[in-house]
């Protein structure tokens, strides 16, 4: 990241392919996830140093496409994203909880919260199972794994909240 709030994306493909962009994140502990290749997700601190994400339309670098704030937690978070239902989820070492929300750019409202999972202990690992592990007949849209506090394993569900 350049200065506070702005990263500066190059392409090594392209000659004169810099591109400064602002994030509304601060410079420590960013993560960038490409969702496309026009859009980023990027989660780290805000300015009051509390955990957020923002969405950056890589053709319009000069303002947030749409950004949050996520639970109190001792770590940035981890993004995953799933191109082809157009969901990511956010989960974070020390996380009492994982957050998934839904991405699309056609509507006003860019990004949707879709729900949350809240652990009785702190998270210590946590990862998402092979899409192939997935019943997609009762709508589930991830199967994750994590290692809590307390040394226990377990696995659990994200399904597609019903209206």
């Amino acid at each position: 990241m350049k200065n506070k709030g702005e990263m500066i994306v190059i392409d090594p493909r392209a000659e004169d392919s810099a591109v400064t962009a602002v994030t509304g994140l601060s410079t420590r502990g960013a993560r960038l996830n490409w969702i496309n290749d026009d859009m980023t997700l990027q989660t780290g601190f805000d300015k009051d140093n509390n955990r957020a994400w923002s969405v950056i339309d890589m053709r319009n670098t000069s303002e947030v496409l749409a950004q949050g704030k996520l639970a109190s937690g001792v770590s940035n978070a981890f993004s995953y994203f799933d191109p082809t239902l157009s969901y990511f989820i956010l989960a974070g070492r020390g996380d009492p909880t994982t957050e998934f929300y839904t991405l699309d750019t056609s509507s006003t409202k860019v990004v949707e919260k879709l729900g949350e999972y809240k652990f009785t202990d702190s998270t210590l690992y946590f990862t998402l199972m092979d899409k192939k592990n997935v019943d997609v007949s009762n709508n589930e849209l991830a199967r994750g794994v994590r290692v809590g506090q307390k040394k226990n394993l377990e696995v659990f569900s994200y399904y597609i909240p019903s209206k």
